[in-house]
């Protein structure tokens, strides 16, 4: 199971139960494994950019930098590497096969830019 962690002591973690009424409960965080959010984007299968988030694939992590020319189309994006809010990811056909690579925004402060799939 996967829960949103809101904040971590020494010898627990706040969990959030209930994103809509913002009910947390206290658990002992040694009974399981923290996971931050880079180790965990770059374990999921692919990521999607959203659709209220629309971005160009990116050479760089930059913000100024060029964009990427797409020559095949891909239907996937699987996560390669984090820096920072920058997320660089394999661009796959159908068949996986990789068709280029590209960066992309994956998250703002508190905020994610991509959804993600655990089991594409």
């Amino acid at each position: 199971l996967y829960f949103l962690l809101r904040s971590e002591g020494r010898d627990y973690a706040e969990i959030v139960l209930n994103e809509a009424d913002g009910r947390t409960a206290y658990v002992d965080k040694f009974k399981g494994r923290i996971i931050y959010w880079p180790a965990f984007i770059l374990s999921v299968n692919t990521v999607e950019l959203k659709t209220d988030f629309p971005q160009p694939f990116k050479v760089k992590p930059l913000k100024h930098a060029g964009e990427v020319v797409l020559e095949k189309k891909y239907r996937f994006l699987r996560p390669d590497r984090v820096q920072g809010y920058w997320l660089e990811v394999s661009l796959l056909n159908d068949g996986f096969k990789s068709e280029g690579r590209a960066w992309i925004k994956w998250r703002n402060e508190d905020e994610l830019l991509v959804t993600y799939n655990l089991l594409s």
